[in-house]
């Protein structure tokens, strides 16, 4: 060794052993540091992948919040955790998204909020520069499937009439002619009678059939006899057909919420306000998934002055030029002039929209008719009406949307009014130089009219005196027609030709009639109602030789004649129970409604009069006051004339049942719990892991 460490060559050999041998224990040292370094990364990896998927899991109560609450802005998630080793820092972020799920058989089964969740990792604090990520991500998909208005054939908040606020009077019932194929609600009791006629249930004639399960938050009753109807022995198997157990009393009630906000914030805003919009229609074609919208503006106003005369002639009494000792039926005596306000109706342009799996929110009152492709919802800040047939391209009228024979897999359509949903009567649009009379609505006794898809009037119910009239209702135009005095063409006394005479009833009249207060009123100062119950309805049928309207009482030449613009297309003339010509005459019952889909509203709407009720009956003669509001701008009671044939439109209500698993885009929900902080009730459908997606 000394003689190594002597020799010049043995002392660099020596120095290279010890450099190799440092090298190896160097070597060796960060070797064995690796591999704990490696282990440690794989047991932080493996906490990152265990932590992540308890945050998922937890994650999942969060989404619940978040679409109980109807939050459509899903805010990411930051967790750091920290010990004396390291800090994490945890991010979460959600996707929300709308999937329907259809079987082997492409039949729609489920529609769900899909909500996806991505958590990732890094070490050190969150904002860092120098955060290192990890590899490890977890990834979720949760499905909730939302409970939704349009799930239910029938809904009611009430089961009450928008005519009185509460008692016998304003009760209605389901009777024989009723047969409903779905699911039925109601926050109130549901009132079932038995012999009211009707052929609807087959195995209890007089009865209702309910083939879907019914419940309700109050009882159910039997109005024949004013008793609770579970436990009267009534035939229970026969009218409760539904799936077990057929029916529930007193379950909880739900909130019917009075205003659209899933498509008002939503949806694409048409319109500025409906307090803006008083005197503007904005009316909706719908073809396929686009829907062109136009405006019906009548706020220009012009005046018109006409002469009330002590004799003025009609087609049924013309003047006789040759009779000028006792001057029958001629213009005679002015006895006062009205000034009528007439309002101009202007059509604007149309702009069109094309509306995908969305809805449309009209700021203001619509008219709604069309064929639909796709999903679609059009809901108002004010009344809805149905201005004709509302279908499904995909489904032939008159069929169901899913037959033994075809499904329709496509097609979806949701009305919702903040206010009512109503059925045109008619209306008129000038094309050219010519007034065109629609009466899609009205075409008579053997008329159709269908309606496709969910709806929902929502319209608020005040808690002031007369606020039920308010009341969202599936309901009719002109619910109390009356024959009217129509323009004729004959000889003049002024200029000795044939003259067009117009707006008779002006002439013969004050209008508006004069305060029913005033004493010793003269027949001219009324509007004639006094046609009595059974009889005739209006000109042309109440026929009477002379008249003289300065007399204070007995008969006069009309007992009734229609209130002007009570009805959209006045004057029309009553021409009998069947109309000849729709453009010109009454159309008094007016076909079959058939609703394939569902309906909800606050309080049943009246799709048919009898027109003989005492609420019809005005006892006092001459006041005719069809609108609701009076002349301090606070609600009352109409008036609409004397008693008058039955009107409106037998009923053909069958349930869509794709609306068991499937909505129209942002149809209103059903809700829970009370009325502060109310939350979306929803069913959990899945959740599960997998693999990230790219770009999330």
């Amino acid at each position: 060794m000394k003689r190594l460490l002597n020799n010049e060559k043995g002392i660099a050999g020596g120095i290279l052993v010890s450099i190799a041998a440092v090298i190896i224990a160097v070597t060796a040292s960060a070797a064995f540091m690796n591999l704990v370094q490696m282990d440690t990364n794989e047991v932080h990896y493996l906490q990152d992948q265990l932590q992540q998927e308890l945050l998922l899991r937890s994650e999942i109560k969060r989404i619940n919040i978040l679409l109980e609450n109807n939050s459509l802005m899903l805010p990411t998630r930051v967790v750091e955790m920290q010990n004396k080793n390291r800090i994490a820092t945890y991010r979460v972020r959600l996707k929300e998204s709308r999937v329907t799920i259809s079987n082997n058989l492409g039949l729609p089964m489920e529609e769900a909020s899909a909500v996806q969740a991505l958590v990732t990792q890094t070490r050190g604090r969150a904002m860092s520069s120098n955060a290192e990520r990890s590899p490890v991500a977890r990834f979720m998909t949760k499905l909730s499937n939302r409970k939704n208005l349009s799930q239910y054939a029938y809904f009611s908040d009430n089961e009450a009439s928008d005519l009185y606020d509460s008692g016998p009077e304003a009760r209605v019932k389901f009777y024989g002619k009723d047969e409903l194929t779905g699911p039925v609600h109601s926050n109130s009791d549901i009132w079932i009678q038995s012999n009211g006629g009707g052929t609807a249930n087959p195995d209890a004639h007089g009865w209702p059939l309910f083939r879907g399960l019914v419940t309700t938050a109050g009882k159910l009753m039997w109005h024949d006899s004013n008793q609770l109807l579970i436990g009267s022995g009534f035939p229970d198997d026969d009218v409760f057909q539904g799936p077990d157990p057929r029916r529930i009393e007193d379950v909880a009630t739900i909130p019917y919420i009075g205003t659209a906000e899933l498509i008002r914030n939503n949806g694409t805003p048409i319109g500025t306000s409906l307090a803006q919009s008083k005197y503007l229609i904005y009316k909706c074609n719908i073809s396929g998934s686009n829907v062109k919208i136009s405006t019906v503006d009548f706020s220009q106003t012009y005046t018109d002055t006409f002469v009330v005369y002590k004799s003025y002639p009609d087609a049924l009494h013309p003047l006789n030029p040759n009779d000028v000792n006792n001057k029958t039926n001629w213009v005679l005596d002015s006895l006062y002039t009205n000034t009528i306000t007439f309002r101009d109706t202007v059509w604007g342009p149309e702009s069109s929209y094309t509306v995908s799996n969305s809805s449309l929110f009209i700021r203001g009152n619509a008219w709604v008719e069309g064929t639909v492709n796709g999903k679609i919802t059009i809901g108002a800040e004010g009344d809805i009406y149905t201005t004709g047939d509302i279908l499904y391209q995909n489904t032939v009228r008159g069929q169901l949307p899913v037959t033994e024979s075809a499904i329709n897999t496509t097609d979806y359509f949701g009305c919702v009014s903040e206010g009512k949903i109503i059925l045109k009567y008619k209306y008129r649009k000038k094309e050219g130089s010519k007034w065109v009379t629609y009466a899609h609505n009205s075409q008579g006794p053997d008329g159709h009219v269908y309606l496709y898809g969910s709806y929902a009037a929502l319209g608020i119910e005040p808690n002031i005196p007369f606020g039920f009239l308010l009341a969202g209702t599936l309901t009719y135009e002109y619910q109390h027609p009356h024959g009217a005095v129509m323009p004729y063409r004959g000889y003049s006394q002024f200029t000795g030709k044939d003259t067009l005479y117009t707006y008779i009833d002006f002439h013969r009249h004050r209008f508006p009639p004069a305060d029913p207060a005033q004493t010793n009123r003269p027949l001219w100062n009324r509007w004639p109602n006094q046609t009595p119950q059974g009889q005739s309805n209006g000109f042309p049928n109440d026929n009477k030789p002379t008249y003289d309207y300065t007399q204070n009482s007995g008969p006069i030449l009309y007992n009734t004649s229609d209130y002007p613009w009570y009805n959209p297309v006045w004057p029309e003339k009553d021409s009998g129970p069947s109309p000849t010509n729709v453009e010109t005459d009454i159309t008094w019952e007016r076909g079959t409604l058939h609703v394939y889909g569902s309906i909800a509203q606050r309080r049943r709407g009246f799709i048919h009069r009898s027109g003989t009720g005492a609420s019809n009956n005005n006892p006092d003669t001459g006041i005719w006051d069809p609108s609701i509001y009076g002349p301090n701008g606070n609600l009352k009671m109409p008036i609409y004339g004397p008693p008058h044939r039955s009107t409106g439109y037998e009923k053909d209500y069958r349930y869509d049942e794709r609306l068991t698993f499937v909505h129209p885009p942002h149809f209103p929900e059903v809700y829970k719990g009370g009325l502060a902080g109310m939350q979306s009730a929803f069913d959990d459908a899945a959740w599960n892991f997998s693999i990230p997606p790219r770009n999330f």
